[in-house]
């Protein structure tokens, strides 16, 4: 028998890992192209999504991918993908639906129901104990969980490479859009998603940190007021809308 070089044993062991972290770092491109085929300005065309034949492919592809392998932006961009794609797949499993919250009694979220690299989560899980801890607050702009009043899903997956531009975009397209929060210059109020209350803590814990954390993304008047006269300004809450964000 022919015992192989050392450099061939090496070369050979370079392509398997280099075969092997390809696969691990999942391609989605497939969900990009499901969304930018059914997705319209934050509305959803679930029963086309149901249908569309590159859906169930992608999710297989993130059930099997090795998350050790992946870096970097690639970490918390492949977990936003994870949570929005199978947010899509619980919805289109029950569809028609008039509102997510009518699965499970209202505990959709608490249902395990997410299997990745061997590991079962709910999408509770997914947010608050992998994707939050990754310790960006702009996650809560592009985690999108079916309803009205969440902000609007992205007609792109999200990708390493261009992340950072895309939560900055998330950002200021969910908080410069008034049916979802409001700035008042004249009477200093800010009447803004419930978001901001559930997730307080990501945001500084107290009204006045979270109005300075999120001013950058709001228009000037807005920014430079709350800037200047922080104390001055009050919050409220606006309604959530709950029912589908269907087209």
């Amino acid at each position: 028998m022919k015992i192989p070089s050392l450099k061939t044993f090496l070369l050979a062991t370079l392509i398997a890992n280099s075969a092997f972290s390809l696969a691990a770092q999942p391609d989605h491109a497939a969900f990009s192209a499901v969304l930018t085929s059914h997705v319209r300005n934050g509305r959803v065309d679930y029963a086309s999504i149901k249908k569309d034949g590159r859906f169930a492919p992608y999710l297989k592809t993130l059930a099997k991918t090795n998350v050790s392998l992946l870096k970097g932006k690639e970490i918390l961009a492949f977990w936003i993908n994870v949570y929005n794609a199978y947010t899509i797949k619980i919805v289109c499993d029950n569809f028609p639906l008039k509102s997510i919250t009518d699965l499970a009694q209202g505990k959709v979220w608490d249902r395990p129901m997410v299997t990745i690299d061997g590991i079962t989560y709910s999408l509770n899980e997914l947010e608050n104990d992998v994707v939050r801890p990754l310790g960006d607050n702009r996650i809560h702009f592009a985690l999108v969980c079916a309803a009205r009043s969440c902000p609007p899903l992205r007609s792109e997956a999200y990708r390493a490479d261009i992340l950072d531009a895309q939560l900055q975009e998330q950002a200021r397209t969910f908080l410069t859009d008034q049916s979802r929060n409001d700035f008042d210059t004249g009477t200093h109020k800010a009447t803004i998603s419930h978001i901001f209350e559930w997730y307080l803590p990501d945001f500084g814990k107290t009204h006045v940190k979270l109005l300075q954390s999120i001013s950058s993304y709001l228009p000037e008047a807005a920014r430079a007021s709350i800037l200047k006269t922080p104390a001055l300004w009050t919050v409220a809450w606006m309604d959530y809308d709950w029912s589908l964000n269907g087209k």
